[in-house]
């Protein structure tokens, strides 16, 4: 009697490039899943992306790192998001370079940290804010 295996492995698949001016940019979703998200550990629910792999390389990492975060500053920008959560984006990839150099427990917090899942997320509710007018949702219904 053989026992089969099957291994599940989900496909990133990079997404069209077009897309609603007003809405965060699919490619830059991509890139955040496929840097910090990617691949899930064997036997775990926890992922790591490609941030996590690379970072083991002394200053790949760091550059891929700096590369992705420009883009999402970029998409920020292009967003109109407040100086404020920019400087919160900012915040989040300096933690992440300065905590980064510090060999190997830098790359554990690197895997950990998820610097740009945290921007991601902070894009996410800048695009639901201007979605419902730019008002701040109210938890009273008003008829």
């Amino acid at each position: 009697m053989t026992a089969t295996t099957s291994t599940q492995i989900s496909t990133i698949s990079r997404p069209s490039v077009r897309h609603d001016p007003r809405e965060l940019s699919p490619t830059i979703a991509w890139l955040v899943t496929l840097m910090d998200d990617a691949y899930q550990i064997p036997g775990t629910n926890y992922r790591i992306g490609l941030d996590g792999i690379i970072g083991l390389i002394p200053g790949i990492g760091d550059l891929a790192t700096a590369l992705i975060g420009s883009l999402v500053l970029k998409e920020a920008k292009r967003l109109k998001v407040s100086r404020w959560t920019r400087a919160r984006m900012i915040f989040n990839y300096g933690i992440d370079f300065v905590v980064g150099l510090i060999p190997l427990a830098g790359d554990l917090f690197d895997i950990g940290f998820k610097a740009h899942r945290k921007n991601l997320r902070l894009l996410q509710k800048h695009v639901e804010k201007q979605r419902r007018g730019g008002l701040p949702q109210s938890p009273i219904e008003i008829r």
